[in-house]
């Protein structure tokens, strides 16, 4: 008697995909990174011909992010697949009692930051908007200039705005150190 054919579950059956950042190596459901990012789709989506040829699903041939820190990696994963990415009730349960995963509303500001860099580089739109809400929010407490260059890099004129209107009212003027990081051009039409 012939076992009858299996069929893959459309929504429980997941990839994961090795992926590599600095020196270490991380083994993650390739799930959220294709419904999150044009990017991954992209990259993941592509037809291809010897499954062991393909990088990301062996040790030996991991996928290399390139300019990516691991902690900022690992923050964005904690966010994708703790907090954000599973909706199911027990599985949030059991992510709110764990005291290594924090929750959103208790998450630091450096990983938000972090979270924005990355969703920022690889179009996580909904990610990024959240990232974005969290960080605006709490605005006053990243530094002026630092306010300043993640919203020129990731493009979120609230934080350059903020900034230069924190520059503008503050006492003193522009100091030397925060016109070298701001340039000289940002410094001059402060003054």
């Amino acid at each position: 008697m012939e076992e009858a054919v299996c069929v893959r579950n459309k929504n429980f059956y997941w990839e994961n995909k090795l992926l590599k950042v600095e020196d270490e190596l991380f083994c993650a459901p390739r799930y959220q990174f294709i419904k999150q990012s044009e990017t991954f789709r992209a990259m993941f989506t592509l037809p291809q011909a010897d499954a062991n040829a393909v990088e990301g699903n062996t040790d030996d041939r991991p996928i290399r992010l390139h300019g990516v820190s691991k902690i900022d990696f690992e923050r964005l994963l904690n966010f994708m697949y703790h907090l954000y990415g599973f909706r199911c009730s027990i599985i949030r349960l059991i992510s709110c009692m764990s005291r290594d995963i924090p929750s959103v509303s208790t998450r630091l500001l450096e990983e938000w930051i972090s979270i924005l860099k990355l969703s920022t580089m690889w179009v996580m739109t909904e990610i990024r908007n959240s990232a974005i809400f969290h960080i605006i929010e709490r605005h006053q407490e990243v530094e002026v200039v630092e306010r300043i260059t993640l919203g020129r890099s990731c493009d979120v004129p609230a934080l350059v705005r903020s900034g230069l209107v924190t520059l503008v009212n503050q006492a003193g003027g522009v100091s030397e150190r925060q016109a070298v990081l701001l340039g000289w051009e940002t410094a001059l039409r402060i003054q």
